[in-house]
């Protein structure tokens, strides 16, 4: 018992010694960071000093000067007609360049949906070009190209054909190009055809035209057959699905060779009235009712 009680006190000793006892810190971590601090700090001081001169004697030296502007991505866009909307850039520097103006500059023209401004050492500008994409042709008073936002596009800064649907406008619209569609009609068919167009691409090549009848139903025309397809007043992509579902039930090359009209308006349904020689080679059968899978 003794023996224990002797060691619990020199414990207890030791440790009031250890509190005692200061300890010191070290201070070469401290310096350390001092320091580095400090080389920064000249670091960032001394490059805000010599920034302006560097760039300057730069872009006065001969070898950056700009003698070739090339572009891309533009097949539709002619690269003269880019080049003329941007100022006299060949002969310039090329590290004392505007970049953002002239990217602001090409993105006036109504077709060009991003524009990216590279300099290539030593002494070019390649310009990548992003298109607008029509998702149909409008026929209003003039012919125009619609986007998938709605915006008409002028078709004259436009070079090559366009294989879209044609839309024919409600009467009473006014449409300008550069001015988005008001007309809700409009601007709801456009993602179904956007739609159409990336994921039943099949179905979206056999769309000729697209227009509203005096009850305001959406009428759209088959391409190869001019059969017409009936949506009613709001198009919704079941119905377009319910048509897919018909044209491989039918079988034939496109599935509406021998047909002359098309009902979608009923759910679950596509009424069918054929062409009337098919139906005399049929006897005369009556419009066929197919219920879609």
């Amino acid at each position: 018992m003794n023996l224990l009680g002797r060691k619990s006190k020199r414990a207890k000793r030791m440790s009031r010694l250890e509190r005692r006892i200061p300890v010191k810190k070290s201070r070469s971590g401290w310096v350390k960071r001092t320091l580095i601090l400090s080389i920064l700090s000249t670091l960032i001081v001394g490059g805000y000093f010599a920034y302006a001169p560097v760039c300057n004697f730069l872009s006065h030296q001969k070898m950056f000067t700009i003698n070739e502007v090339t572009f891309s991505g533009n097949p539709h866009i002619d690269n003269q007609y880019l080049l003329s909307l941007l100022p006299p850039i060949v002969g310039e520097n090329l590290l004392a360049l505007n970049v953002d103006y002239l990217k602001g500059t090409l993105m006036l023209h109504p077709w060009v949906q991003n524009a990216q401004i590279h300099r290539r050492l030593p002494n070019r500008v390649a310009i990548t070009i992003e298109e607008k994409k029509p998702v149909a042709l409008l026929n209003a008073d003039r012919l125009m190209a619609v986007d998938l936002s709605g915006l008409p596009l002028n078709l004259d800064s436009r070079k090559g054909s366009l294989d879209v649907p044609l839309i024919n406008c409600p009467k009473g619209n006014t449409i300008k190009a550069g001015r988005p569609i008001s007309d809700k009609r409009i601007l709801n068919l456009l993602p179904h055809l956007e739609a159409l167009h990336q994921r039943l691409p099949e179905l979206w090549a056999l769309i000729s035209e697209i227009s509203w009848d005096d009850q305001n139903q959406v009428v759209m025309i088959s391409t190869l057959s001019q059969a017409q397809i009936l949506l009613g007043n709001e198009p919704t992509w079941q119905q377009m699905l319910n048509l897919y579902s018909f044209m491989l039930y039918q079988g034939s090359r496109t599935g509406m060779d021998n047909l002359n009209h098309v009902d979608l308006r009923f759910p679950g349904r596509v009424v069918v009235r054929r062409n009337p020689v098919e139906a005399a080679k049929s006897q005369t059968q009556p419009p066929s009712d197919k219920r879609a899978s």
